[in-house]
C-alpha cells in the first residue's frame, strides 16, 4: 500500500497542471448540463403558463390532411358538453412576393387561413394599435408581419402575391 501512495504522490507532483485541467473540464461540463436543463425547464414553464395566449384557445387539434366528416363528428360528440366555441385554421409554408413587378424580392412565409371566430381567446392587436377584425381579411385582405413589409419593401395598402393570388395588406 505504501508503494501505491508514493507513486500517486510522485505523479501528482509531476503533473498537477493536467489534474487541475481535468477537474476544470469536469466542472465546465457539469455547469453546461445544469444550465441547459435549467433553460429547458424555464422554457417549458413559460410555454405552459402562456399556452392559452399562444394558441388563442384552450385546446388545439392538428392534422396533416383534411379532417374527415366522421372524425369531426366524433370530436364534436366528445367535446359537446364543454366546448363553447370552435375555430378552424389552415397553415401552410409558402412564398410571397410583391404584386408590383417593379419591386424585387420574395420571402418564405407561414400562411394562416382563419375563419370568422379567430381568435377565440385574447385580443389580436396590430402595430397601429387597432384591434383585429375579420373584415380586414375578407375579399383577399391580409394581416402580415413587420418583417414581410421590411423585406419586400411594402406598406399597408400595398398588394403582394402568393402563387397567382393577390392579397392586399
Amino acid at each position: 500500500m505504501r508503494f501505491i501512495l508514493q507513486r500517486a504522490r510522485r505523479e501528482l507532483r509531476a503533473s498537477w497542471r493536467r489534474l487541475l485541467f481535468f477537474f476544470a473540464c469536469i466542472a465546465v461540463g457539469v455547469g453546461a448540463i445544469a444550465a441547459g436543463r435549467s433553460m429547458l425547464q424555464n422554457a417549458h414553464a413559460a410555454m405552459t403558463s402562456e399556452a392559452r395566449t399562444l394558441l388563442t384557445a384552450d385546446v388545439q387539434l392538428d392534422s396533416g390532411r383534411p379532417w374527415e366528416p366522421e372524425a369531426l363528428a366524433a370530436i364534436d360528440r366528445i367535446t359537446q358538453p364543454v366546448v363553447l366555441a370552435r375555430t378552424e385554421t389552415i397553415e401552410s409554408p409558402t412564398m410571397a412576393r410583391p404584386a408590383d413587378s417593379s419591386k424585387e424580392g420574395s420571402m418564405m412565409i407561414e400562411l394562416k387561413g382563419i375563419d370568422a371566430n379567430f381568435p377565440l381567446l385574447g385580443d389580436f392587436t396590430l402595430t397601429t394599435g387597432d384591434s383585429f377584425d375579420y373584415s380586414m381579411v375578407q375579399n383577399n385582405g391580409a394581416v402580415v408581419s413587420v418583417s414581410l413589409l421590411d423585406r419586400l419593401n411594402l406598406s399597408v395598402g400595398d398588394k403582394f402575391k402568393i402563387g397567382v393570388a393577390e392579397f392586399q395588406i
